[in-house]
């Protein structure tokens, strides 16, 4: 039988892996529209490591 905190925990799970997704596709459009794709992407990473 499954708990209400499994299911929680389900629900947040899937949730990460939508924000991931969002996350992705956000900075790759901004990488792909930027005026200078090497500091758009030292940007992305600089924000990615600083959020890890």
């Amino acid at each position: 039988m499954r708990t209400v905190r499994h299911h929680v925990h389900a629900a947040a799970a899937s949730m990460l892996v939508l924000l991931a997704a969002l996350m992705h596709a956000s900075w790759n459009a901004l990488i792909k529209n930027g005026r200078s794709p090497e500091l758009d992407t030292a940007l992305v990473v600089g924000v990615g490591a600083l959020v890890a």
